[in-house]
């Protein structure tokens, strides 16, 4: 699993990292910097369907190291949660999903980023070789489904089976990995 963060989260790494692939754990990583612990501790494990983690397969965080947002491989979803004071709970916001406000086609979403203004959020996902961009709402961490780009469609190629993302600092390009296949160059 992998832990895209896009900024330190005042003190806390978060990733999809269990042997329950349906789990996000949430981990002090301050006794580490101060050079009390060699890992860093675990303080908040977020499981279940439920929440949106059916298959956890990737982490973000916004800017303002305010939300958390974790993708779901096999409920096809993103789930935001927010970050909650000194105490770094993690309350589920929303859960983005397939077939739901406008989303579709949502199917198995491997990686996800946050731009470096914090105004959108975009989600690769493998099954239907496409990148989702989804509208931030910067006080709530909220999502709004604003457009997909898909392999093959307009003057998008190479997005066959894409697995990763990064965005460059100034905002103006996107990169995504892609697997390819067979003779096609990813």
């Amino acid at each position: 699993a992998n832990a895209s963060n896009t900024g330190p989260i005042k003190g806390a790494v978060t990733a999809p990292a269990s042997a329950d692939p349906d789990t996000t754990i949430k981990m002090d990583a301050d006794p580490v910097c101060a050079g009390l612990h060699t890992s860093p501790v675990e303080t908040q494990t977020v499981t279940g369907a439920a929440n949106g983690l059916d298959g956890a397969s990737d982490v973000a965080v916004s800017p303002d190291n305010e939300f958390v947002y974790v993708t779901a491989a096999d409920g096809n979803t993103i789930t935001v949660f927010h970050r909650t004071g000194t105490s770094l709970d993690l309350p589920p916001v929303q859960i983005v999903e397939n077939g739901v406000n406008g989303v579709r086609n949502f199917s198995q979403p491997s990686d996800v980023a946050v731009t470096a203004d914090g105004k959108y959020v975009l989600v690769t996902t493998a099954q239907t070789n496409s990148v989702f961009v989804f509208q931030r709402d910067a006080s709530t961490g909220a999502l709004t489904f604003a457009q997909v780009l898909r392999n093959n469609t307009g003057d998008v190629t190479g997005l066959r089976t894409p697995s990763s993302l990064a965005l460059d600092p100034s905002g103006k390009v996107i990169y995504a990995g892609a697997a390819g296949l067979g003779n096609f160059e990813g």
